[in-house]
């Protein structure tokens, strides 16, 4: 799947919101990116010297001027042919994480799919040739980018799921200059015309780890629709023990197919940290520096109730569960929200799903929770009492409210939060931006050393409306990497006077 898209629908205060359910179709199709500056390119680049062809590229960049350290991800092949030669390559979790840890990201298209030249190639059982002729064309792209100032090829990673998983092991045996490390996603390759698909898989697999000269990082789950479990152990096991220098991630079953599992935000707080430490271990950025690419991460499950059990929703009006009922048919990944006045929000597919659907509350002027994501429910009652600041601001000035911040013991960045703001000001507005400052630990604390450095961060602003004096405020709930949230009331004292010093809000790790 490369597409992914939003549908969401609103209930509230009992009301089916069949008009807001219809506006929200029609946005479906602006939901698959983030909402950040992508920066988009498409390239044609020339393939393998050896055999011309144009390759479409897509590129991504991340705000600023570089130079960038390159990601190259290859995409899966489903249903294709040389008569159907697919969609660019461009809706990926995959791309959405490394811009968020200041990539810039390129995604190439094989020969003979969608926009490159050339045909699908048919190798039978030589399934490691084929990953080798690809991964060609790949060190040809990547060699191609280095003439651009913005792009250190000096600093490539490559991954890729599926068939894009399998040509990156032959990236791994290749070694191009400058690439370090590859990060594969359930690597796999189905020839129809191989007699026997699952010995050539484990057979090649060997040959490739025999030959891999960098580190490689995999991830495989249990309920893959195409490779079962024991055959990617030993698919895995055959490239591992020909002196491959690999670490497998298993991560159980995933939604309705593991195979999918880069279609689904709610897998990102898995394997986002595996790969953190990967990239870490071989030299790479690992910082999550643009935390706004990456979709707002899931509660964990409260098991407050099964996931079917609609009788445990906690409320009486029906049409609430009747939403509820529609949200259980929905395709993964879906989110179900209730709000205080008694309505309910559900949306599926799209970027970010939780973050959309607390969004739509947002505007909708409802204060909302979640109480599933995917096939989990997280609800808990609540009975969170939002910390009270008191705040002097000077009128009609943009002033700093709060500054959240994560550290290491190392003083490194330990992940980003996210503000949602739950009540808006009357009297002012409210401006949320990805920031860099100073944390502030006591001098007792053992963190305290980490105030000289700064750190990445997420900063809260509220600038009045020119020439108001008087009373505001405003609720915010601040998402922590972890998951975990905690709330915030804003009392605002908007005078002419000079504000105080910001307040931060640090969590060491």
């Amino acid at each position: 799947m490369w597409h992914r898209l939003m549908v969401a629908a609103l209930v509230l205060a009992g009301v089916a919101g069949a008009a807001e359910a219809a506006a929200a179709a029609d946005q479906a199709m602006d939901a698959r990116m983030p909402p950040a500056p992508m920066h988009e390119q498409v390239l044609m680049l020339p393939g393998d010297p050896a055999r011309p062809v144009a390759l479409q590229v897509t590129l991504f960049e991340p705000p600023g001027p570089g130079p960038f350290p390159l990601a190259v991800l290859n995409h899966g092949a489903s249903h294709v042919s040389n008569d159907n030669r697919g969609d660019r390559y461009r809706y990926t979790y995959s791309a959405d994480y490394f811009l968020s840890r200041g990539y810039a990201v390129a995604l190439p298209m094989a020969r003979g799919f969608a926009g490159s030249g050339g045909t699908i190639g048919r190798h039978g059982c030589d399934l490691d040739g084929l990953a080798l002729e690809n991964a060609h064309d790949i060190a040809a792209v990547i060699q191609d980018l280095s003439g651009r100032a913005e792009i250190d090829t000096s600093r490539v990673v490559v991954g890729g799921q599926s068939f894009g998983g399998w040509v990156s092991l032959g990236i791994a045996s290749l070694a191009p200059p400058g690439v370090r490390g590859v990060v594969v996603f359930v690597p796999t390759v189905r020839e129809s015309d191989c007699g026997n698909q699952d010995a050539a898989i484990v057979n090649r697999a060997a040959m490739l780890g025999h030959s891999a000269k960098l580190r490689s990082l995999w991830f495989y789950g249990d309920n893959d629709g195409l490779m079962p479990t024991d055959l990617w152990h030993r698919e895995f096991d055959a490239y591992h023990l020909e002196g491959a220098q690999a670490e497998l991630v298993a991560v159980g079953k995933v939604a309705n197919d593991s195979h999918e599992m880069l279609n689904y935000p709610g897998m990102i707080h898995i394997w986002a940290p595996r790969i953190d430490a990967f990239l870490a271990g071989i030299g790479m950025p690992s910082a999550n520096v643009h935390p706004e690419y990456l979709p707002i991460p899931p509660p964990p499950p409260s098991h407050f109730a099964a996931i079917d059990d609609v009788a445990a929703l906690p409320t009486t009006n029906e049409k609430v569960r009747d939403a509820y009922r529609a949200f259980l048919k929905f395709d993964l990944p879906r989110v179900f929200l209730l709000s205080s006045t008694g309505g309910a929000m559900d949306t599926h597919g799209g970027f970010d799903p939780l973050g959309r659907a607390m969004e739509s509350c947002r505007q909708a002027g409802q204060n909302c929770r979640p109480y599933a994501v995917d096939r989990d429910v997280v609800w808990t009652r609540p009975d969170i009492t939002p910390r009270i600041v008191r705040r002097d601001v000077a009128s009609g000035q943009l002033t700093l409210l709060n500054f959240a911040y994560g550290v290491k013991p190392d003083c490194e960045s330990s992940g980003i939060s996210k503000f949602i703001p739950t009540a808006l000001p009357a009297h002012g507005v409210v401006e949320i931006r990805a920031a860099k400052g100073r944390p502030t630990f006591p001098a007792n604390s053992p963190f305290a050393a980490c105030d000289a450095t700064p750190v990445a961060g997420m900063a809260l602003l509220y600038a009045s409306t020119p020439g108001f004096v008087g009373e505001d405020s405003l609720t915010m709930q601040e998402v922590l990497p972890n998951g975990t949230t905690r709330s915030f009331r804003f009392d605002l004292n908007v005078t002419a006077a000079h504000p105080v010093q910001p307040m931060g809000s640090g969590v060491a790790h």
